[in-house]
């Protein structure tokens, strides 16, 4: 499939829905490979393992549509590498022009495995400014998958949510232009559209868990909390050497990291 790399993706407007990935599982069979939906908010927005995401005015709420799907199962969870990592490079692109040098001085901006958006000034503390959703549909012979992006970008943070998540606006104390964000990402979405290869090179390089981490992960499945070593940058899946000498791979799970990177350093411009 050969793409322009120029192309500007078509942009359905709501000012609300309930749900930008719910819309695209109903019209997906209608619409065009790459056709982008956004709200302006959503009153059911949900993240992974359907938990309720907070999604008012003000902030980037929106999913796009990639079809013609040829690849193999595992090229997926890439698509959603795809749009994580053009939501950070749209971010740190648009930070160094809108927030004075003091407050942007080591700020970063990672992917947290397995789809979260974060910010960070270094250490093991992070806070979340972002996710991910993706989901697959399938009729017959014909298959999709639909990525949403969820970013607070100018939008308050409910009170029960501020000690773990954070507005852009917030951060840098200055009003994000959410349409020059938004053409940013989608920009890049069409670059890297069928680049797998460097997808998964950038992704390796912008992951907050890297080899060596120190983290606890908690299993949903299994219903326990387990604490040790990554042994490689989780890409599909996270590989973790027990405190108790056990490897464990998890290809689900809510992650804690205990301490700062070993290789700690700032991300390589994209």
């Amino acid at each position: 499939m050969t793409l322009n790399r120029n192309r500007i993706l078509s942009v359905r407007h709501f000012d609300a829905l309930p749900s930008t990935n719910d819309y695209l599982r109903e019209h997906w069979l209608e619409e065009e490979d790459m056709f982008t939906v956004r709200a302006i908010a959503q009153t059911k927005g949900r993240g992974r393992l359907q938990r309720e995401w907070a999604s008012p005015v003000g902030g980037l709420w929106f999913s796009v549509l990639f079809k013609n799907i040829t690849e193999t199962p595992s090229h997926y969870q890439r698509l959603l590498g795809v749009a994580a990592l053009s939501a950070i490079e749209a971010l740190e692109s648009h930070l160094s022009k809108i927030a004075a040098p003091s407050r942007t001085l080591g700020a970063r901006f990672y992917l947290k495995w397995p789809n979260d958006l974060v910010y960070t000034t270094g250490g093991p503390n992070f806070t979340k400014i972002g996710g991910i959703l993706q989901e697959n549909v399938v009729l017959s012979e014909t298959r999709a998958c639909i990525v949403g992006v969820g970013i607070n970008v100018n939008n308050p943070i409910p009170a029960d949510l501020r000690e773990k998540a954070v507005s852009l606006q917030e951060l840098f104390l200055a009003e994000v232009p959410i349409e020059d964000l938004l053409r940013g990402i989608l920009l890049k979405v069409v670059a890297w559209r069928t680049d797998v290869t460097r997808v998964l090179q950038i992704w390796r390089q912008r992951s907050l868990l890297q080899r060596g981490s120190q983290v606890e992960i908690y299993s949903e499945s299994e219903g326990l909390t387990l604490h040790g070593e990554i042994l490689d940058t989780p890409v599909e899946s996270i590989e973790l050497l027990c405190a108790n000498g056990v490897r464990r791979r998890f290809f689900a799970g809510d992650v804690r990291l205990c301490a700062a990177n070993p290789a700690e350093g700032s991300p390589r411009r994209l």
